[in-house]
This record gives structure tokens, C-alpha cells and sequence, in this order.
């Protein structure tokens, strides 16, 4: 009898430690009802992702593609440079008056693309000398403009050349008397220049044709010109 009652008392506490083994750990109870799954869990971060959309500022500027911003490059060159040279003229009478090799001082402003070299140029030349003690004076006015192109207009070293239309003013004081006249002629041009950043130095040779009619004489009005020149590029 009194093994019976034990055999009976054994598998009563059996059972309640299985009982209070299953909602506790080391003698703490867990609320398992409370705990959040966490299947559960992983699938609510993977639907976040998936419904989330980014929100992009409309007042942003949009991103700048390599071929626009090379397109954006500024390649013209524009100088602006001042003249100093001599003219040797073709007219006979220049010559026998002793005015055949005036002074030449000029403004000229050009302009080219750096990346295939083709430009223009406009300019304003004035020349003057006088013989005899100013008995004799030969002054020429010109304005011209042309097509100009430049070789290695990336490069310090530039050697260009030029061909344009130009007119002339020419007066003449004493010898065969005063007069002045008015004449279209072209003319061709080549030079070497230096670029120093934004200064240019050049050496420049020209020939123009151009005829004149002074004191009722037709007057060969072509010269030859060598000039320095100084420019500031812009």
C-alpha cells in the first residue's frame, strides 16, 4: 500500500514539473503570447522596402552628362592687339619724293576657335612720313577685315595667315602738288605668334593691292608691311 502512495506522488510532481518547465526558463516565466514572430517579423521589414519610393527634390538640378558639359566649353578666343611697324611702297613716285617707307601704327581686334582655328580679324592702320623738312607728306587711313586662320590655336606657338578686303585713304602734301584719294584693294597676311596665357606676341608680314589716283595720276598703291604686335586675349 504505502508503495502505491509513493508511485502515485512520483508521477503527480512529474507532471507539474513538465507543466512549469514549458512556460519558464531557469525559474523565470516566459509570456510566449507576447513575443512578436520573427517570420513575422522579416516578412513586415521586406514589405517596407518594397512599398517605400524615395522622394527626389524637384528644386535639385538635374546631373550633368560628361558630353553636355563639354559642349558647354567656351572655345572662341578673341584678342585685341596694337601694330608697330613699316610699309615699303611700290610707287615709283613715293620713291622719287623720298616718302616710300612710312611708319605704320594699328588697332586690331581677331578672333578664332580654338579647337579648328578659323577666325576673322578687323583692324585700323594709319601711316605717315614726311621728307625734305615736311615739304613732302604721304599719309595713309585703312580700315580692313578678313578671313584669318589659326595653326595649333591650343598651343603656345601659332603661326597664322589672313586674306581680306581693305580701303584706303591716301593724302598727299607738296611734290606733285595736294591731293587725296579713296581705294578697295585686298590683301594677304602671315605671321608667327606667342601665347603667354592671356598675352600674344606676333611678327607679321602683309602685301596689299590697291590702286590710287592722286593729282590726276594713277598711283600704285601696293606696299609691303612688317609690324609687331602686342594683344591681350579676352
Amino acid at each position: 500500500m504505502r508503495s502505491m502512495l509513493l508511485i502515485s506522488c512520483a508521477l503527480g510532481l512529474t507532471a507539474c514539473a513538465t507543466s512549469n518547465s514549458a512556460n519558464s526558463v531557469g525559474g523565470f516565466r516566459l509570456h510566449i503570447e507576447d513575443a512578436v514572430p520573427v517570420a513575422e517579423s522579416e516578412a513586415s521589414m521586406a514589405n517596407v522596402g518594397a512599398d517605400f519610393v524615395p522622394v527626389v527634390d524637384a528644386a535639385s538640378p538635374a546631373p550633368i552628362s560628361a558630353a553636355a558639359a563639354e559642349d558647354d566649353v567656351d572655345t572662341d578666343v578673341e584678342v585685341l592687339s596694337v601694330l608697330v611697324g613699316q610699309r615699303w611702297l611700290y610707287a615709283g613716285e613715293a620713291d622719287d619724293l623720298g616718302v616710300d617707307r612710312p611708319f605704320f601704327f594699328g588697332v586690331e581686334f581677331d578672333g578664332h576657335d580654338s579647337e579648328t582655328g578659323h577666325g576673322y580679324e578687323v583692324g585700323y592702320g594709319w601711316s605717315d612720313e614726311d621728307n625734305n623738312g615736311g615739304a613732302v607728306g604721304l599719309s595713309f587711313q585703312e580700315i580692313y577685315a578678313g578671313y584669318r586662320f589659326t595653326m595649333n590655336a591650343d598651343d603656345w606657338l601659332q603661326p597664322y595667315f589672313g586674306l581680306g578686303l581693305t580701303y584706303l585713304h591716301a593724302n598727299v602734301d607738296g611734290g606733285v602738288g595736294d591731293d587725296d584719294d579713296d581705294a578697295y584693294g585686298g590683301y594677304a597676311r602671315f605671321g608667327l605668334a606667342t601665347s603667354f596665357d592671356r598675352l600674344r606676341f606676333a611678327l607679321d608680314y602683309r602685301h596689299t593691292w590697291a590702286n590710287l589716283h592722286v593729282s590726276g595720276t594713277d598711283v600704285d598703291g601696293d606696299y609691303d608691311q612688317l609690324a609687331l604686335s602686342a594683344g591681350w586675349q579676352f
